[in-house]
């Protein structure tokens, strides 16, 4: 049995607070705030999921009330910026719990 290359391996992620950029790489991209702080939150849990509840209210404070769509379109943005130009996946959805980072 005849196996394909291996995937990808991303290189890992470093964040800039006062530029609210992220590099990966040869990559630097600039992020919103919004686009910042659910990749800080990713980074931060090292692997482990971040619920959405937590994200939400991250973003929006306690009493947000904002849909899971909304933090879609964060994540969404997040996986063109960093993730498409280099051809990996690293924010994995896990389900009906939040995201992670990929191994």
């Amino acid at each position: 049995m005849t196996t394909g290359p291996a995937p990808p391996v991303a290189p890992p992620v470093e964040l800039d607070a006062s530029r609210l950029e992220a590099t990966r790489g040869p990559l630097t991209v600039s992020l919103t705030p919004s686009q910042f702080t659910v990749l800080s939150a990713l980074v931060g849990a090292r692997g482990a999921v971040v619920r959405r509840e937590e994200l939400g209210h991250l973003l929006w404070g306690p009493s947000g009330d904002r849909s899971d769509n909304a933090l879609e379109v964060h994540v969404s943005a997040l996986r063109r910026k960093l993730d498409d130009p280099l051809h990996v996946r690293t924010i994995v959805a896990v389900y009906g719990l939040g995201y992670r980072l990929a191994d």
